[in-house]
């Protein structure tokens, strides 16, 4: 049995040309993935190797060689710089610069020795431009978005496509006499060597698409200022919490909190200062949370904090910890003085037996707060008695 190598070079010319077209045509939906920039890159000079490579037909061979491997080198590297910056945020290590000079060199003083030489040395080369990215995905990106297993996968295979190349070459170097030779051996490696960039490409791209969809989830659940849950996320969660506490007979209370007088901070220090007071206030109460409260900013100045399993007296003792933290923590503002700014907050339970819902809840809570503000502010109040017996009848 006989794989034409022409044929399949046709087939993976067409494929890359399909693939560099629709990355091209994307990159500008695509503007927040700098990495697919660099991969359309890579796409294409790998395209323009089997072009240069195709070529010996029309130029001197030597030319064909030389260029149309350095360059296969190279739309590798620049894959590999795009894996590199999506994992890590960084670049890929130099030596893997110098491994493309070196290969490139390597390739230019044996490009008059027979076929199956050169075709060991461009595998090995390719082995050693793989097996970095393979490892990386491996030991640092397994576990991040899931279609990065599809490209350990792919350049996996690649890799072993190109071992499998160098091992057959040594072992039957008369199927590799000419670059268009057609053979099963030559023909399967090659078709498995050169999948590693392709397949590697198509996992690559659906990688960035799943960190961009995790992003715009976070921005929909998460302020970005504060990195509290956002109102409606919140108002689901307090809803979820509600509904398991009333199941299995367990307390949750909810605390509510507004920082006192916080427009004459924006009017005084300016809105800058203002985002500050309100980043810190969440950083101090994220320091007290623990791992099963849920910690929501519902808007402006005005913050919310279920506390699952907590009774009203463990909600207000909770409460007055927050207050007595905020009321004597220091927040610079600028180059001025630091400001200390005050909270007032309302604490609701839920009763034994209630039939309300979250909203009697939030609005019981919402009443206390109210009452603190009137009382002269910076204080906490809890939800009336009568009004939780109210709800649970």
């Amino acid at each position: 049995m006989l794989l034409d190598v022409g044929t399949l070079f046709v087939a993976m010319f067409a494929a890359f040309s399909i693939f560099g077209i629709t990355l091209a045509l994307s990159r500008g939906s695509l503007q927040d993935c700098p990495e697919i920039g660099l991969l359309t890159w890579g796409a294409w000079v790998m395209l323009l190797a089997m072009v240069v490579s195709a070529a010996r037909v029309a130029v001197p061979e030597w030319i064909a060689i030389i260029a149309g491997n350095s360059l296969l080198f190279v739309g590798v590297h620049i894959n590999s710089q795009a894996l590199y910056r999506f994992i890590t945020g960084q670049g890929p290590p130099r030596w893997q610069l110098l491994l493309v000079a070196a290969g490139a060199i390597l390739i230019a003083v044996v490009h008059q020795r027979p076929t199956a030489e050169r075709t060991a040395l461009a595998s090995g080369v390719l082995v050693l431009q793989g097996m970095p990215m393979l490892w990386l995905v491996l030991t640092r990106g397994w576990h991040a978005e899931p279609a990065l297993r599809t490209v350990a996968l792919a350049i996996g295979i690649g890799v072993v496509g190109h071992v499998a190349r160098i091992v057959h070459v040594l072992l039957a170097p008369a199927e590799y006499a000419a670059f268009w030779q057609p053979s099963l051996g030559n023909g399967l490696t090659y078709l498995a060597g050169a999948m590693f960039p392709l397949g590697a490409g198509i996992g690559f791209i659906v990688a960035n698409l799943e960190r961009v969809a995790k992003q715009l989830r976070e921005q929909a659940t998460y302020d970005s200022l504060t990195g509290c849950v956002r109102r409606g996320s919140f108002t689901a969660m307090l809803d979820k919490g509600y509904g398991q506490a009333r199941r299995e007979r367990k307390p949750l209370s909810l605390l509510l909190m507004d920082l006192d007088h916080f427009k004459l901070v924006n009017d005084t220090h300016g809105h800058h200062a203002g985002d500050q007071v309100l980043a810190r206030f969440a950083q101090a109460v994220r320091t007290r949370m623990r791992a099963a409260d849920v910690l929501g900013r519902m808007g402006g100045e005005e913050f919310a904090l279920m506390l699952p399993g907590t009774d009203a007296a463990g909600a207000l003792h909770v409460a007055e910890e927050l207050r007595q933290t905020m009321a004597s923590l220091d927040i610079p503002v600028g180059a001025g003085v630091p400001i200390r700014v005050t909270v007032s907050g309302g604490v609701s339970s839920l009763a034994p037996g209630a039939d309300g819902d979250a909203s009697a809840l939030y609005r019981r809570a919402d009443e206390a707060l109210y009452a603190s503000k009137r009382a002269g502010r910076n204080r906490m109040s809890l939800a009336r008695e009568r009004d939780a017996a109210a709800a649970a009848r």
